[in-house]
């Protein structure tokens, strides 16, 4: 699943990113961090979700390193810093302060 995001676009890879958070797929982080940065606001908030529902430590790094500036990206990533471990919440919390 995780090889097909490059081939995919709206809601179809949306689709494959949420499962792929769903399933807890830590391989796919790097794939899925890198499109915290899509122009698709859409696609970015679904990373972000992603991102957090993966719950390990690269996954609230590669959040915290984004610092996205949409406001929507920004908020998934802030509330999902709230069901993240608590070595890794820190990481994601330290973009908002």
């Amino acid at each position: 699943m995780r090889d097909a995001l490059a081939s995919l676009d709206g809601e179809s890879k949306v689709g494959v990113i949420s499962s792929l958070g769903a399933r807890g797929d830590e391989a796919s982080v790097p794939a899925i961090a890198a499109l915290l940065a899509s122009g698709d606001q859409q696609i970015a908030r679904s990373a972000a979700l992603a991102l957090g529902d993966i719950r390990n430590s690269a996954a609230a790094q590669a959040l915290a390193a984004a610092k996205p500036v949409d406001p929507a990206v920004m908020r998934a990533v802030v509330a999902n810093s709230r069901s993240t471990p608590s070595s890794a919440a820190d990481t994601v919390r330290s973009i908002v302060s």
